[in-house]
C-alpha cells in the first residue's frame, strides 16, 4: 500500500509534524510506503518528500495552480490514499478528492474554522459556533479571523469547501472525542469519523525522571498567545524566589521582548529563561532540568502532544481544562487540572504538586503507566492500518466514493 501525506512543514518543529515524522517510518516498518509533499521543510528527514509550495499557498491563481500540480503528483506517485494533514490550498484539496481516496487528520481546526484554532483572540475565549457567513460580523467584534483580506477570504472558503465537500472525504481522523465532536457539529458524516489518539514518540521511562526538588517548571510549544505562556509566566511570579521557569518554543525578537516586559510585570525577572527548540535527541536531558510541564492553553486543544511526551518522562502536568487535554490528564491521577487563564490556579497546583512528594511520584508513575497502556505507538500503528485498509478497499468512484 501507499500512502501520500500533504503537510505544510516537514521538521521538527510542533506537534503535527513531530508526529508525522515519528509515525512515516513507524508505518514503513509495518510495509506501508510513505510518501510525502510539504510546502517547507528539511528534504532529508525523508527519502520520498518532496518540496511543493503551492499546497499551502491561497487565493483563487494558487488553488488553480496547486490542482494542476497535484494532478501530476498523483500521477506521478500513484498513491492508493491521499492522508491530508494541514494545507490551505483548496485546489488542491478537491482535485484530490476527485483523484484519489482521500482522508484528512484534524490537526487542528483549519477545515471548519477561517481562523483555524476556534479562539477570539480578543476576548481570549473559546469559539462554538459553525463556519457559515456570521464569521464576518464575528470576526469584526472577536478578532479572530485575519483582518488581511488576501487571507481571509480564502481561508474562509477552505472552511465551506470542506464542510460542503465532506461526503466526500473517505474519513476523518481526530485525535480526541472533543475535537471529533466538534467535526461533527460543524456537518462531517459521523460515520466516517474515527477517533484515534496520537501515541508518546517517546518510550516511557521505567523510573520517573522528574524531581520536586528542583522546581523548574517547563513551558514547551509554539510561541503563540493562545498557548497561555502569559499565564506561565503570571504563575512563576506567584511563586517564591525558588521557582524558576524554563520557555522553549519559536522565540523570536517580538516575543522574546514580550516575555521580558512579562517578566518584569509580574514580578520574575531572572526566574524566566527562554530557549529555542531543542532537537529530539535531547528532549531526555531536558526533561531531567524541570520539575513539571505546565501546559496553560486557552484554544480548544485537540490532544497535546507534549503532555504525552512529559508524562512518558515521568514528568508531572498541569494544565488548563481545554479540548482534548481530559482525555489523558486525569485530575489527581496523572497530573492537575486549572481552570483556563488561571495564572493563580497554576501557581497554586505547582505549590501543591511540589510540597506534597508523595502525591508528585504517584502521578509520575501513573503518567508513565498510561502512555504505555494508552498511547503507545504499536497500538496507533496497527490502527491507522486497519484504517488504510478499509479507505483503500472502498469502491472509488471519481466523485463519487463510497465508504
Amino acid at each position: 500500500m501507499r500512502i501520500l501525506h500533504l503537510v505544510t512543514t516537514l521538521d521538527w518543529v510542533g506537534g503535527i509534524e513531530t508526529y508525522l515524522l515519528n509515525l512515516i517510518p513507524a508505518m514503513e516498518a509495518n510495509g506501508i510506503e510513505q510518501h510525502v509533499l510539504y510546502a517547507t521543510g528539511n528534504p532529508e528527514l525523508h527519502p520520498r518528500s518532496k518540496l511543493l509550495p503551492i499546497i499551502n499557498q491561497c487565493g483563487k491563481s494558487a488553488e488553480i495552480a496547486g490542482a494542476e500540480a497535484i494532478r501530476s503528483e498523483l500521477r506521478r506517485v500513484e498513491p492508493d490514499i491521499v492522508h491530508i494533514h494541514n494545507i490551505v490550498n483548496g485546489g488542491v484539496i478537491k482535485a484530490c478528492l476527485a483523484e484519489c481516496p482521500t482522508m484528512i487528520t484534524a490537526h487542528g481546526y483549519r477545515y471548519i474554522c477561517p481562523s483555524s484554532d476556534q479562539y477570539y483572540r480578543r476576548t481570549k475565549s473559546i469559539c462554538e459556533r459553525s463556519c457559515g457567513p456570521g464569521c464576518i460580523p464575528t470576526t469584526l467584534w472577536h478578532r479572530c479571523l485575519t483582518p488581511r483580506p488576501q487571507y481571509a477570504l480564502p481561508f474562509y472558503r477552505l472552511a465551506r469547501l470542506f464542510i460542503q465537500e465532506s461526503n466526500r472525504f473517505a474519513r476523518l481522523i481526530a485525535p480526541s472525542e472533543n475535537a471529533a465532536q466538534r467535526y461533527i457539529r460543524a456537518g462531517f458524516p459521523a460515520h466516517k469519523t474515527t477517533i484515534l489518539s496520537y501515541f508518546t514518540p517517546i518510550e516511557p521511562v521505567q523510573q520517573p525522571l522528574g524531581d520536586p526538588r528542583r522546581k523548574t517548571l517547563l513551558f514547551i510549544g509554539r510561541l503563540r498567545p493562545y498557548k497561555g505562556y502569559d499565564y506561565f509566566i503570571e504563575a512563576i511570579g506567584r511563586l517564591d524566589h525558588s521557582y524558576h521557569g524554563l520557555i522553549v518554543g519559536d522565540a523570536n525578537d517580538r516575543v522574546r521582548t514580550e516575555i521580558e516586559e512579562l517578566s518584569r510585570s509580574h514580578g520574575c525577572t531572572g526566574r524566566i529563561q527562554l530557549r529555542n527548540w531543542v532537537p529530539r535527541e535531547q528532549m531526555e536531558n531536558l526533561y531531567r532540568q524541570v520539575s513539571a510541564l505546565i501546559f496553560p492553553s486557552i484554544w480548544p486543544e485537540t490532544l497535546g502532544i507534549v503532555g504525552l511526551e512529559a508524562m512518558s518522562f515521568g514528568v508531572p502536568v498541569i494544565a488548563a481544562s481545554v479540548g482534548g487535554v481530559t482525555e489523558w490528564l486525569q485530575h489527581d491521577v496523572t497530573g492537575l487540572l486549572v481552570e483556563p487563564k488561571d495564572g493563580k490556579g497554576l501557581a497554586l497546583a505547582a505549590e501543591r504538586l511540589h510540597v506534597l512528594e508523595p502525591d508528585y511520584r504517584r502521578m509520575a508513575h501513573a503518567g508513565i503507566n498510561l502512555m504505555k497502556s494508552k498511547f503507545n505507538k504499536e497500538d496507533h500503528v496497527t490502527k491507522l492500518t486497519e484504517i488504510y485498509s478499509v479507505v483503500s478497499q472502498t469502491k472509488f468512484i471519481g466523485r463519487k466514493a463510497h465508504a
